[in-house]
């Protein structure tokens, strides 16, 4: 993980890149809010890394997962020689 080191935030820390990531879910501390807002603002790096985790976001958020027609058969054929197990 990388670490962006900004001045302001209380006894020289540090903001990271999981600290923007719980930004952008809404899991920051009012006080943590502000700080890592101002640091987007001023940190060309963070912003990058901020917006660039955004457009993910989004794309991850048209992501559509299914599974083949192949996985299905088998599935499907494993499900029924199960079924007939059941019922010897």
């Amino acid at each position: 993980m990388f670490l962006y080191q900004y001045d302001t935030k209380p006894m020289n820390s540090t903001i990271t890149q999981e600290d923007i990531l719980r930004y952008i879910y809404k899991d920051t501390s009012p006080q943590e809010h502000v700080l890592i807002e101002e640091a987007i603002n001023k940190d060309r790096a963070l912003k990058l890394f901020y917006l660039e985790s955004l457009n993910t976001l989004k794309h991850l958020d048209m992501v559509t997962i299914s599974p083949s027609p192949t996985s299905i058969s088998i599935i499907l054929d494993e499900a029924a020689q199960s079924s007939h197990l059941e019922t010897s």
